[in-house]
């Protein structure tokens, strides 16, 4: 759904989950409506879906059920000085083993 409207859908088992079809759904969006982000809850989270829908400029929002549980594994590939705030990453990705 974007702004109320339905742009895609697909049916998917009840032992499927839904993060693995999150790229697929957006990446093949045929109308007329652009979509710059995608939110979900905790089913639409995994770690594939942040690069794989980061490479094709959409920019993903999950809904984090339990904001201090996903902090301890919140990383980034700035100097951990910028971030000020409640929420900081854990540590700094080493941008050098690629």
């Amino acid at each position: 759904m974007a702004n109320h409207v339905p742009i895609n859908a697909r049916l998917i088992g009840c032992n499927e989950h839904e993060s693995h079809f999150a790229f697929d759904l957006v990446y093949n969006n045929t109308s007329q409506i652009k979509i710059d982000m995608l939110t979900g809850d905790n089913h639409t989270v995994n770690q594939i879906n942040y690069v794989a829908l980061d490479a094709i400029d959409i920019e993903f929002v999950p809904s984090i059920k339990n904001i201090r549980e996903a902090s301890a594994f919140l990383y980034c590939t700035r100097d951990l000085d910028i971030y000020k705030g409640l929420i900081s990453p854990k540590g700094k990705v080493d941008l050098a083993l690629n």
